[in-house]
């Protein structure tokens, strides 16, 4: 298989792919979405939070779970909430043997992709002028909190989760496979709770469904702004 000029560049040094891999992107090539999300997920790898950031505390938790049963792991879990699935998913990396480093990444790389997933679809499902979806990837990159991406892997997980799980059951109307996406969400950060309780409603209700799919489109915005904007 050829390699390219972007992913030889990438090889090379990832930072000064950068443009080149923002070129493919406004042409939409699928390699450019690939690149990003090893991107992303490396400079999870390596970002070293603060003592008081989220991504301390995972840190600690990975080398509690790595001594712990599973049965252990959810009675420590069922005393604390119900969104245990990051948990789960330190506690297995743990067992395996991967460091919580690498975890992050793979949390980062999966958040990113679903992002990017959404992205694409939208771009090939409703033949976006390049200007303007080119416009809306510069916005979203942009605006993201970076220590927010990489030390609140929690939130942003389940926040991809539900995007994806939301436009499966509105736009394409694959309701049990937005619901899955919904709870999957829920069980991972329980703050999105009230986007699984909406598309019940929606499901249940389907009046007026004009005025549900605008609150719909603008719930996004509370999913998609950093949250130091929103507290």
């Amino acid at each position: 298989m050829k390699i390219t000029k972007t992913e030889l560049f990438f090889i090379l040094s990832p930072i000064t792919a950068i443009p080149l891999i923002l070129k493919d992107v406004y042409n939409n090539k699928a390699n450019a979405y690939f690149l990003i999300i090893l991107i992303f997920a490396f400079a999870s790898y390596l970002y070293l939070p603060e003592n008081t950031d989220d991504k301390a505390y995972y840190f600690k938790l990975h080398e509690i779970y790595k001594v712990m049963t599973l049965n252990q792991l959810f009675l420590n879990i069922s005393m604390q909430g119900t969104d245990f699935i990051f948990y789960l998913i330190i506690f297995l990396f743990a067992n395996a043997g991967f460091t919580f480093t690498f975890t992050s990444a793979i949390i980062t790389g999966l958040t990113v992709y679903l992002y990017l997933l959404i992205y694409q679809i939208n771009l090939s499902k409703f033949n976006l002028n390049k200007y303007i979806s080119f416009f809306f990837f510069i916005m979203f990159i942009t605006t993201r909190s970076l220590p927010g991406i990489f030390s609140g892997i929690r939130f942003y997980l389940a926040s991809a989760f539900v995007l994806f799980g939301l436009y499966e059951s509105i736009i394409e109307r694959k309701t049990l496979k937005g619901i899955v996406f919904l709870t999957l969400g829920t069980f991972t950060h329980f703050s999105v709770l009230i986007y699984l309780v909406f598309v019940l409603f929606y499901i249940i209700s389907k009046k007026n469904t004009t005025l549900i799919k605008i609150i719909f489109i603008f719930s996004f915005i509370f999913l998609i702004l950093p949250k130091d904007l929103l507290i």
